[in-house]
Formats: C-alpha cells, sequence, structure tokens
C-alpha cells in the first residue's frame, strides 16, 4: 500500500516537472502535446462514483457520500439550467425589443412627436438664418447678371 502512494507521489511529481518545463519552456509544441495527453489520459480515465473495494451492503458513510455527491450534482445542474435560462430570456427580450423598435419606433418618433415642446427657438439660429437667405437671394441675383 505505501508503495502505491509513493508511485503516485511520484507520477504527479513528475507530472508537474513536465507541465513546469512545457511552460517555462517557449516551445508551443512541447505545451499542446503535453496538453493533448493529459486530456487523453483524462478522458481515458475510470472515474469512480464509490471505491470498488466495497461491501455487498451499503454503508452510512456510502450513504451519506452518494447524499452528497447527489447533491452536488443537483446544484450544479441547477446553475447550469439557470445560466442557460437567463440567456434565452435575456435573448428573447433583445430580440423582442429589437424587433419592435425596428417596425414602428422611428415612424412613431417622427409622427407622434410635438416638435414645438421638444425644440425652443433659438433667436440667434432664426437670425442667422434669415443673413444666409439674403445671401442666397443676393448670390441668385449676382448670377443671373453674369
Amino acid at each position: 500500500m505505501a508503495r502505491t502512494s509513493e508511485d503516485k507521489a511520484t507520477s504527479i511529481l513528475n507530472a508537474m516537472k513536465q507541465k513546469l518545463e512545457a511552460i517555462s519552456g517557449l516551445s508551443s509544441d512541447k505545451a499542446k502535446a503535453l496538453l493533448k495527453m493529459e486530456n487523453m489520459e483524462n478522458a481515458t480515465r475510470k472515474k469512480n462514483f464509490l471505491p470498488d473495494e466495497r461491501t455487498s451492503m451499503i454503508t452510512n458513510a456510502e450513504t451519506d457520500k452518494i447524499l452528497c455527491r447527489s447533491f452536488q450534482y443537483i446544484v450544479a445542474l441547477m446553475e447550469f439550467n439557470l445560466h442557460n435560462l437567463r440567456f434565452q430570456i435575456n435573448h428573447y427580450l433583445y430580440q423582442g425589443f429589437k424587433t419592435a423598435m425596428s417596425q414602428t419606433f422611428s415612424s412613431n418618433v417622427l409622427e407622434e412627436a410635438d416638435w414645438d415642446k421638444l425644440v425652443e427657438p433659438d433667436p440667434i439660429v432664426t437670425k442667422r438664418l434669415k443673413e444666409v437667405e439674403e445671401k442666397i437671394v443676393a448670390l441668385r441675383e449676382f448670377l443671373q447678371e453674369v
């Protein structure tokens, strides 16, 4: 039993050394190969819910472990569902808002707006507008003479 824990410790130590070498070295190929190897090991590793060496009758400790894992699974599932639900609701609201605005908003603003209340007349602008109109008239008269 002590030998297996030593083997696990050395394999963990070797894996950490390889990771540090890949990270500290500037070789992207080495880092990619390491990640690929880790992903392959994770995919093929057997994951145990309960230990293989157990009695035929379920014990209280195993029951507690099952309940704890089940609770963790349910919580993770609920968080995942809440995340998806938030995304779906936000997407639905955004698309509905966008559709409603594109259909009627601009025409309603232009047709139903009371521009006299929205815009106050500025005497400087009206004076400047009269000056520009006088210049236009003067330019037209000058062009007719030419």
